[in-house]
């Protein structure tokens, strides 16, 4: 799908977007059929919705129209959350999709992403970790403090598996995470976490508080602000799986 140019309001931005992205989460049979992608952005672009401070933004929305969203009830349920969060908490709120490999959360994040456009970022922690330690030695012109940065100035941050490296040094890392989610946090930045790992386990406390520490975690938590903006896909089966049933 092509997408198209449009000069929009940055607050209402991503709102705006996700009224469109919500417009099928009920039955379609009872309501009447959402206007074209184009068309939607062409309201966009000739002022509607658009106020005082404009930023240029290209969003496509093929990855959210692609997936599935009926795959599992608590997939649909996470469709509502993420809607709803995007509508009214996507300015300084945080959001936390917790899932299995193979459960959706990398696909729906990254949906979220290219729908925000050129104002939101898109990382993956594996490949991050090793952006940071390729600007050790002087091996590279980039430098941590750089790279850290850019990922806080971004409108929206989508931080894709958190807690998939292998951290030998897991104190080293877990000062990469502070740095980055309270930087986030005292700036008012929206940030999306995916992660396997679940926040309460009540055999042994919380998973995701030991991989990124009580600081960070605390200040996740008040990032994040509502339950349920924990959304929770673990028994979601792998669509990986589904192909060969």
């Amino acid at each position: 799908m092509d997408t198209k140019t449009v000069t929009i309001n940055q607050p209402k931005s991503l709102s705006a977007i996700s009224r469109y992205l919500g417009q099928n989460v009920e039955d379609k049979s009872s309501r009447p059929e959402p206007e074209s992608v184009l068309e939607y952005f062409r309201r966009l672009r000739d002022g509607e919705d658009a106020g005082n401070r404009k930023e240029v933004v290209s969003g496509n929305l093929e990855k959210w129209q692609a997936f599935d969203w009926s795959v599992h009830p608590k997939i649909t349920a996470a469709k509502r959350v993420i809607v709803d969060w995007s509508r009214n908490h996507i300015d300084g709120g945080g959001i936390i999709l917790s899932g299995d490999c193979g459960s959706g959360k990398s696909h729906i994040a990254q949906a979220v992403a290219a729908a925000r456009g050129p104002l939101a970022r898109f990382v993956n922690e594996v490949e991050l970790v090793k952006a940071i330690q390729a600007t050790y030695g002087g091996k590279s012109a980039n430098t941590e403090e750089a790279i850290i940065s850019r990922l806080q100035d971004a409108s929206l941050l989508v931080y894709d598996d958190l807690g998939t490296y292998e951290a030998n040094n897991l104190e080293w890392l877990q000062g990469i995470y502070y740095a980055l989610f309270n930087g986030r946090k005292e700036a008012r930045k929206a940030t999306m976490i995916t992660t396997n790992l679940p926040l309460i386990d009540h055999a042994n406390g919380s998973p995701l508080e030991a991989r990124v520490g009580a600081r960070t975690f605390s200040r996740i938590l008040g990032q994040v602000g509502r339950k349920e903006f924990f959304i929770d896909l673990f028994g979601v089966q792998d669509y990986r799986l589904r192909m060969f049933e």
